[in-house]
């Protein structure tokens, strides 16, 4: 009885720690969505080509990498809760920076604070839900989270709509992002203990790279990153994927926009069945049979002629898609359980050179020869990197006895 009295106390706990998780990652979201949506309006405020406007996500994203290996390294010496609460300040500087930016040299360099943000606000979410979640309730509350990425664009492109017509993009900053990412920090603040940490108190005085060489020595974990580097890169190809659509069935740009949308609250829906799916099934088994049925239904889909088969199997490589990456998540994070900060950092580092490498050689393809070529090649790369997962790596869970100890400290 008591130790039911016990655990029904910690639920609240564990809510609202997972609330305050999902609210930051949606903060470092938000400008993700408001840019590209709004890139001309941008654009014209600066006075710069839109072409040009558009490199701010690539300046944004050269940043995240950077932070992303950095951080495999501070996370075996400082706070998650400190390294995550820098993530959001980092949105903060982002939202108030780009509103106030006099010139687009300005712009630039505040539009990369979200990109350290949201690599610290991704990385550190995920690592503490490993560390303080119970065993059976982690891959849910993974879940949750990653579907925070659509569940953002669901949201944000209506509201952000709205706001830019009525006040400019600029009050999307302002009404918005802001807002929510000062109400993320004080939540996080507030809510994830100060003690935290413990689990971390063991290995504090690890040198630097001590995460680096366990993970890297660690043929599961490598295979890992390896099948997330290659099926990062079928992702990446996919952003030819509309216009795919225009070009062989002349789909107009609204419904386009709508086709995103479905495919975004589909691959939410994925995370959050997939996550409660691997208890049942394993991480292993969610990660790779669903990826390949992504895999596969996203390279096929290049070569049929009627274009509501062509969404059908768009939408179904969307939901599957969702379901793997949870489950790839939740794999990556039980290889080195030691050091799941330098794992989950390797694995973003590992998932963003992948999905530029599939941009270069879809388009390289494409322009090479037409887009059935181009949809089965980054299919074959995708499905590769399933087989080697299925061959090299492994579910330490099977074998894992105990879970890790859940929030005691909140």
């Amino acid at each position: 009885m008591e130790a039911a009295m016990k655990e029904s106390e910690k639920a609240p706990a564990m809510r609202l720690f997972l609330l305050s998780l999902i609210i930051a990652s949606f903060a470092a979201k938000i400008i993700d969505v408001v840019v590209p949506l709004l890139l001309v309006d941008v654009a014209g405020t600066f006075d710069v080509a839109v072409g040009t406007a558009g490199r701010v996500s690539a300046i944004s994203t050269l940043a995240a990498m950077i932070v992303a290996v950095l951080t495999g390294a501070f996370a075996v010496r400082f706070k998650h809760r400190m390294l995550l609460l820098t993530g959001v300040f980092c949105i903060i500087i982002c939202a108030i920076g780009c509103f106030w930016a006099p010139n687009f040299l300005a712009f630039q360099a505040f539009y990369a604070f979200n990109g350290i943000g949201s690599a610290l606000v991704g990385i550190m979410g995920s690592t503490l839900i490993g560390e303080f979640f119970p065993l059976e309730k982690k891959a849910k509350a993974l879940g949750l989270l990653l579907a925070t990425g659509s569940i953002a664009t669901l949201i944000g492109a209506p509201v952000t709509s709205i706001i830019a017509d009525a006040e400019g993009w600029r009050s999307v900053l302002s009404w918005f992002m802001l807002p929510i990412a000062v109400a993320s920090l004080v939540l996080v603040f507030f809510v994830l203990p100060s003690k935290t940490q413990e689990l971390q108190l063991t290995h504090k005085k690890e040198p630097y790279l001590n995460g680096f060489r366990s993970v890297l020595t660690n043929v599961s974990a490598v295979a890992c990153l390896a099948g997330g580097f290659l099926v990062a890169a079928f992702l990446g190809g996919g952003t030819y994927g509309m216009a795919f659509l225009q070009e062989t069935f002349s789909v107009s740009t609204s419904s386009r926009a709508l086709i995103l949308l479905t495919a975004s609250a589909l691959i939410a829906v994925g995370s959050t069945i997939g996550g409660q799916l691997i208890n049942r099934y394993g991480r292993k088994r969610v990660a790779v049979t669903n990826g390949l049925l992504a895999c596969t239904f996203g390279a096929v889909s290049y070569f049929l002629p009627n274009l509501w088969l062509v969404l059908i199997l768009r939408f179904a490589s969307a939901l599957f898609g969702g379901m793997a990456l949870v489950g790839g998540s939740a794999l990556n994070l039980e290889q080195v359980p030691k050091f799941r900060g330098t794992m989950m950092s390797l694995g973003r580092v590992a998932g963003g050179i992948g999905a530029v490498t599939g941009v270069i050689v879809a388009g390289g393809v494409l322009n090479l020869y037409n887009y059935q070529a181009m949809g089965l090649t980054i299919g074959l790369i995708g499905i590769s990197g399933a087989i080697i997962m299925i061959l090299i790596a492994k579910d330490p869970i099977k074998t894992q006895t105990s879970a890790p100890e859940a929030i005691k400290h909140t």
